[in-house]
């Protein structure tokens, strides 16, 4: 399995979820429980993997913070429940 196919939705993203600016704008990495990171800066919705030029490196990277997060998040979670 490729780095980029660890960042493929499992599931389909509800087309209202995605980003449909019509120019290229800044995103964020940003939590919301999915596999991709990446979010529209503009209108808030998911940028799909294959709509960004990344090169392997990166998605190596975004594969790692995607993971310390949850996990961070998780923690955070348990912390506020006990």
């Amino acid at each position: 399995m490729t780095s980029l196919e660890k960042l493929q939705p499992r599931e389909p993203i509800p087309e209202d979820e995605i980003c449909q600016c019509e120019n290229e704008t800044p995103f964020v990495l940003r939590y919301a429980f999915t596999e991709f990171p990446i979010f529209c800066v503009e209108c808030n919705g998911q940028i799909l993997p294959e709509d960004v030029d990344i090169d392997e490196s990166l998605v190596s990277a975004l594969v790692n913070w995607r993971e310390v997060y949850a996990a961070l998040y998780r923690l955070w979670g348990l912390r506020e429940d006990g």
